[in-house]
């Protein structure tokens, strides 16, 4: 794990503290975001939106460039801090947006908000994943720094693989010795595929899922 010559053991243990007590505001977004998000779902569903784009091609006409502004800056938030589960709004998005800007928007988003994450890891050390994860999910993933070797294999599974906590181990390579430049490229490299394979899968999902409440 790399060291910051100004975190020595009483700084880490004032600023864990700092970031421990300030994760209960996370928290209380993390609230209000599932809430949201299954408001969101349960009016797709009801209205079958999922397999209306015509519905969404007259809401980008009305709202012009506003829409894909908030729906960047929504993934981009929810890239740094996961409020809405599962990549939902990403599938969303690939409704709303179409599959090839759907795609791109969250996509962008999506690196510049793990960029953001390795960014602060590196520059605060351990400390700050303590204001966006418990005590014992950042004991369990650091410990893989201690497989130096193999470090940049398990994030490039993380990446591709749907489903791992890839906020984690993004945050976990800014505490390693791994060079940004690595790190970009694994993610450019093992993120667009993956990425769009799973925002057509979930849509394809939900799609089918919608049908059956017709």
């Amino acid at each position: 794990m790399r060291r910051h010559k100004w975190l020595d053991n009483q700084n880490e243990a004032k600023y864990t503290a700092f970031f421990s007590e300030h994760k209960k505001f996370i928290k209380w977004a993390t609230g209000i975001g599932l809430i949201i998000t299954a408001i969101i779902f349960f009016y797709f569903f009801k209205n079958n939106l999922f397999n209306r784009p015509e519905v969404f091609a007259n809401f980008i006409r009305n709202h012009g460039f506003a829409a894909p502004f908030v729906y960047f800056i929504l993934s981009f938030l929810n890239a740094i801090y996961p409020i809405i589960p599962g990549g939902m709004g990403n599938v969303v998005g690939y409704s709303v947006f179409g599959p090839i800007w759907g795609f791109l928007i969250a996509f962008i988003a999506n690196i510049l908000g793990s960029i953001v994450l390795f960014s602060l890891a590196r520059a605060f050390g351990k400390p700050i994943l303590y204001a966006f994860f418990n005590e014992d999910t950042i004991n369990k993933y650091v410990s893989y720094l201690d497989r130096k070797n193999y470090f940049a294999v398990f994030l490039v599974i993380v990446y591709i693989v749907p489903g791992l906590p890839d906020d984690v181990f993004t945050m976990v390579a800014g505490l390693s010795s791994l060079s940004f430049k690595r790190f970009m490229l694994i993610q450019l490299t093992c993120k667009p595929l993956t990425t769009f394979l799973y925002m057509s899968g979930l849509n394809r999902l939900f799609s089918f899922i919608s049908n059956l409440f017709q």
